[in-house]
């Protein structure tokens, strides 16, 4: 279960925190972090399903998910487009290295 939390921490928070940090957010601490971390998700997944879903649905849910992490972390606003796109690139990169390392199989994760 721990692994599973910092693999979380790590895919989630972590870049969150560093692109807060890269684009002068006012708020950058863990907690804050791993709290719009959860958050971002639960309001994405409502706006997808408001939006009934498809390609309309999917642009404003990761609206809503940017939204969310600009909000909880007040990111400037001359900053948002950066903030989103390093945020995004950052992920994909945690999440690749993380596959790279071995940590995307299930047995890792759950220590089975």
């Amino acid at each position: 279960m721990i692994t599973l939390i910092i693999v979380f921490a790590l895919v989630t928070a972590l870049p969150i925190k560093w692109a807060a940090d890269f684009t002068g957010g006012e708020r950058t601490g863990w907690l804050v972090c791993m709290i719009a971390a959860f958050l971002g998700p639960v309001v994405a997944a409502i706006a997808f399903r408001i939006a009934s879903g498809g390609f309309l649905g999917f642009v404003i849910s990761y609206l809503a998910l940017v939204t969310t992490y600009v909000v909880a972390l007040r990111v400037p606003g001359r900053s948002i487009v950066g903030f989103s796109v390093v945020v995004l690139a950052l992920q994909i990169a945690v999440a690749f290295a993380l596959v790279s390392f071995g940590v995307g199989n299930s047995k890792v994760i759950l220590g089975a």
